[in-house]
């Protein structure tokens, strides 16, 4: 066979969806040449979102069912941007709240997952925790309880203010959409970039880097005023 010569320089870019801990997908970007025979990875750029449609706004701060609720310094409040719908690519997403600090008495949640029939795909009490921060509730990996792809769901947190009385709650709620990489840019995916980023940051509290990122993804979905809140660990579910 006759040995092909010359001097041909071969450039290669792959990109690769590395999912994180079963819900977040991450861009890597590695690039080789010829002339040294050396990969060469590119320093990654900042993560960040831009929503793919201009979606009729939703309300992500908690509304109170009725009277009876305490008054806190800073609401209850989904870490989502103000649209009608956000999309992953997982099938089993992380959510993320910011809880204020609560009484004794109104630390019992509630994670609700719904389909377009109002059928629920998932269902959890949550005891929550004795000081303010943001917590994570994830779908469990399981048969019963995964996001199809394509298909739109609801979603609804509520924190109930007197456990003899589960008419009287806080609640915030917004949909969620499950989507092919194939279809929507990573920078299009809310939940799954910043899982991805609250990850790293629980995992490095003290990078500044990691800080600076978490807080530039949040001013990104206007949500500038949570980003010096704890990443707490929680929480206790129950079915």
């Amino acid at each position: 066979m006759a040995t092909i010569t010359g001097y041909r320089l071969i450039s290669t870019f792959t990109i690769i969806y590395a999912f994180i801990n079963f819900t977040a997908y991450l861009p890597i970007v590695n690039a080789q040449t010829s002339n040294n025979n050396q990969t060469v990875t590119p320093k990654r750029q900042r993560v960040t979102f831009k929503p793919p449609n201009r979606g009729a706004p939703k309300k992500r701060i908690a509304a109170a069912s009725r009277g009876g609720c305490p008054d806190t310094k800073q609401p209850l409040t989904a870490l989502v941007p103000n649209k009608d719908i956000n999309l992953t690519y997982s099938e089993y997403p992380k959510f993320w709240f910011y809880i204020p600090d609560l009484p004794t008495q109104a630390r019992v949640g509630e994670f609700i997952v719904q389909d377009k029939q109002k059928n629920d795909l998932y269902r959890t009490s949550i005891t929550l925790p004795d000081k303010a921060g943001i917590i994570s509730v994830s779908l469990p990996d399981n048969s019963q309880n995964y996001l199809a792809l394509n298909q739109s769901y609801r979603w609804y947190f509520k924190i109930y203010c007197q456990p003899q009385d589960t008419s009287v709650y806080f609640f915030v709620d917004g949909n969620i959409k499950r989507v092919s990489p194939s279809n929507y840019s990573l920078e299009n995916i809310w939940f799954d970039n910043l899982t991805y980023l609250a990850q790293k940051l629980r995992a490095t509290p003290q990078n500044p880097t990691a800080r600076d990122e978490w807080a530039a993804f949040l001013k990104d979905g206007e949500l500038t005023e949570l980003s010096n809140e704890p990443l707490l660990d929680c929480c206790s579910l129950s079915k």
